[in-house]
């Protein structure tokens, strides 16, 4: 799933949340709300990141795509995070309350530039054991 952009990903984890929050209403179990509204934020980061490293698209046309993303109803769950505090600090939180798709994208830029010697590294490895 890392090796290249994944259409798919967004989409059918979506799906999920809604399957996961309708099983916690199901049997009650509201003490896992707080993971799958998590997980969303996770998979919303992972979304953008990866438009980024695999360049998909171009700068203005990935935060437009965010502004689009942004305007389904399922990230307001997001902000309904109870017993984190410090998530709703987190500096890509304050940018889905603010609707704010450049702060978005400029922190998905930096983490995955971060990363890059990483990648780097693993493809460096991964010749070096397929051609041993």
């Amino acid at each position: 799933m890392t090796t290249r952009y994944n259409t798919c990903l967004l989409p059918d984890l979506k799906k999920l949340y809604y399957i996961k929050k309708a099983l916690i209403d199901k049997y009650q179990y509201h003490k896992a709300s707080d993971y799958i509204r998590i997980e969303l934020k996770n998979v919303l980061k992972s979304d953008i990141c990866q438009m980024i490293a695999f360049k998909v698209r171009s700068p203005k046309e990935i935060k437009n795509r965010i502004s689009e993303e942004l305007k389904d109803p399922i990230y307001k769950d997001i902000m309904q995070v109870q017993n984190h505090p410090a998530f709703l600090e987190d500096p890509f939180i304050k940018a889905i309350a603010a609707y704010d798709s450049n702060m978005r994208y400029d922190l998905c830029k930096k983490q995955v530039k971060k990363e890059i010697p990483i990648r780097l590294l693993k493809k460096i490895i991964s010749f070096i054991l397929i051609h041993i």
